[in-house]
């Protein structure tokens, strides 16, 4: 993407441009307040967006900072309950470290089998996607929950989350642990070598042996982060929203 393009629209950035408060990229005003009216994570990173600032070009000063209503900044904030509720129709998150690895386990099946299926389609991504949107959608289900599991564990501490996990689901944890690099993020290396984009890590991150969940929820999370972000950058001029979908 060039650097004076908007990626939501597509075209010549147009002033005034406007600037999140957590990463360097750069839009339209106009495009980046409607595309924070849906959600409020930076298009390009996915990066919790609190504020904008507000430039009339790329090497001019800030002329005004808007902030975002309803900034991400704990785990129990109504806008998560709120969020889910209003997308999906039922609360999704789960409220407790039993529920999140029977969740993270649901993650690691779906996206094992969605990236392998994805190696395997003869027709570009972007025609694939347009006629599979759940697909795109369960991507981004996916992310999110990785989002907050990954923010759990750590507002919880991994030796607390470990501690109140039923004997079962601690093998799952211990089983995840080994399975998460063979079984997901190994698909990941493949689908940035056949979509051609680049992963934020070195190729070896499939061979990894990881003694922290919070270490794989964050690698799965930036990798799956980046994907869904060369998604985006094709299907941003027809916003899908799982709305439209029956």
């Amino acid at each position: 993407m060039e650097a004076n393009t908007c990626c939501i629209c597509q075209e010549d950035l147009k002033q005034p441009i406007a600037k999140p408060d957590c990463c360097t990229h750069v839009f339209c005003s106009e495009c980046l307040h409607l595309w924070l009216s849906r959600q409020n994570t930076c298009p390009l990173d996915r990066y919790v967006v609190n504020r904008i600032h507000i430039m009339n070009n790329l090497d001019g000063p800030v002329v005004e900072t808007v902030p975002i209503s309803n900034p991400i900044s704990t785990l129990e904030e109504s806008h998560f309950v709120d969020f889910w509720m209003s997308q999906f129709g039922y609360t999704l998150l789960p409220t407790e470290p039993n529920t999140w690895i029977l969740k993270l386990a649901e993650v690691e099946e779906e996206l094992h089998n969605t990236l392998r299926h994805l190696l395997n389609i003869d027709e570009d991504l972007l025609s694939y996607i347009d006629e599979h949107v759940n697909i795109y959608q369960n991507l981004n289900w996916n992310e999110e929950s990785l989002f907050h599991l990954h923010f759990y564990i750590n507002e919880l501490s991994e030796p607390q989350f470990y501690e109140r996990l039923s004997s079962e689901n601690r093998r799952t944890f211990q089983r995840l642990l080994i399975n998460f690099g063979p079984r997901v993020l190994r698909f990941f290396i493949e689908c940035s070598r056949k979509f051609g984009f680049v992963l934020p890590y070195p190729d070896d991150i499939d061979l990894i042996v990881y003694g922290s969940m919070s270490e794989v929820v964050e690698t799965t999370n930036a990798c799956l982060r980046k994907f869904i972000s060369i998604i985006d950058t094709m299907l941003i001029l027809d916003p899908i929203i799982p709305g439209d979908v029956e």
